[in-house]
């Protein structure tokens, strides 16, 4: 794994690592797999269950949405980037802050690249066993309103994990938040965390 190469080239103190989303995943395999690597986790709008274990989830749609990645991730037009644009965002989210969003989405990867992605993060099935491995303090940080992975998998997520804590925040995005209240919010919830 590309982290504990990190890690090690740098002869690392142990880490206090943050999986956002999906990069949940990451964390939790590598924090289980390496105890003595990692001081603190934080997982900030993770899940422990993909979206295949997830309810509501619908393969047919799943397959519509990779066949619009592929012919339209890299267009000019953000229109095809803004159907997953808006399952980050509420609808009165700043215009500039979705226009980043969409833009990022197509500088971060070509059409096929987030395809693949794409597929291979709604793969994933129940991921609880990983979660439930893991023996270092965490924090799970969730939006009460999350467009993208609700609540209730935050909510999960935090009592798969031995002894975590869970903060849910006022706000609806997926994405790191920029609302000052909210951010200042995380800011204290990680600081007191990480402080112990």
């Amino acid at each position: 794994m590309d982290l504990h190469a990190v890690l090690t080239s740098m002869n690392a103190k142990p880490a206090i690592l943050l999986g956002i989303s999906e990069g949940g995943w990451t964390s939790a395999m590598y924090a289980a797999e390496h105890p003595e690597r990692v001081e603190r986790l934080v997982f900030y709008g993770a899940y422990s269950r993909g979206s295949k274990a997830r309810p509501g989830y619908d393969a047919e749609e799943n397959e519509a949405l990779i066949t619009l990645i592929r012919k339209g991730w890299g267009r000019d037009t953000p229109a095809f980037r803004q159907l997953f644009t808006s399952n980050f965002f509420t609808p009165d989210a700043d215009p500039k802050l979705i226009a980043h969003f969409n833009e990022l989405q197509r500088a971060a990867a070509d059409p096929e690249t987030a395809a693949r992605y794409w597929r291979s993060i709604n793969d994933r099935e129940d991921g609880r066993e990983i979660f439930s491995a893991v023996k270092v303090p965490s924090l799970v940080v969730h939006c009460q309103d999350d467009l993208a992975v609700s609540a209730d998998e935050g909510r999960l997520l935090a009592s798969t994990i031995p002894d975590a804590r869970l903060v849910l925040l006022p706000s609806g995005t997926h994405y790191f938040p920029t609302d000052r209240e909210v951010v200042n919010k995380v800011v204290s919830a990680i600081k007191r965390f990480v402080d112990g």
